[in-house]
């Protein structure tokens, strides 16, 4: 194998390793669900990552496609190599695109965790296109916050970002309470 062989393989594992949890995740699951059961990191790593990394996936096929152009026009005598890394790049952008097209459409916000009895709770928000259907979201997780049944808060209310929400466990009476300010919003008692 030569130099740009050894490249162009070291460029498909990076694409590869880079385009699979984004679309897994966009296609298989990408917003918690209510009373569902979801892998929380993939899904937070979804939804901070998707845009960031379809846009660098894109300005990469761009780069390819240049490549890929002036050695087809040059007659250059790696020209299948770089056809095939054209065809892989046009393939993992397209799926880079579709599978954060729900990222798009509506987010989620992690916003805080607290541990209590030995597992992890985390606190986030969704945000619907209608600004007017946001929620809350406590997601009960595992002890490692890896596997978690996500909650919708709809009785909280349209959160309010005056201030940052505070996530606090309290032990003793074996519940976790949300509060912004001074102001308890909400008791959960897991």
């Amino acid at each position: 194998m030569n130099r740009f062989q050894k490249l162009s393989l070291l460029y498909a594992l990076i694409v590869l390793a880079l385009t699979a949890p984004i679309a897994l995740t966009g296609i298989l699951q990408p917003v918690p669900r209510d009373g569902e059961v979801l892998w929380y990191w993939p899904t937070l790593f979804y939804h901070y990552a998707a845009s960031p990394l379809n846009a660098i996936c894109g300005l990469i096929f761009l780069g390819v496609a240049v490549l890929w152009i002036v050695a087809v026009r040059a007659r250059a005598v790696n020209r299948g190599v770089i056809t095939i890394a054209f065809v892989f790049s046009l393939v993992t952008s397209g799926l880079m695109c579709w599978g954060s097209l729900p990222v798009f459409a509506t987010n989620y916000r992690h916003i805080a965790s607290a541990s209590l009895a030995g597992q992890v709770y985390q606190l986030g928000v969704l945000f619907p296109p209608n600004p007017a259907e946001s929620s809350y979201i406590v997601s009960e997780c595992d002890s490692l916050g890896l596997a978690c049944a996500a909650h919708y808060l709809y009785e909280v209310g349209q959160p309010d970002f005056a201030e940052l929400p505070q996530w606090l466990a309290d032990p003793i009476a074996h519940t976790l309470t949300l509060r912004v300010g001074a102001q308890t919003i909400y008791t959960y008692r897991p």
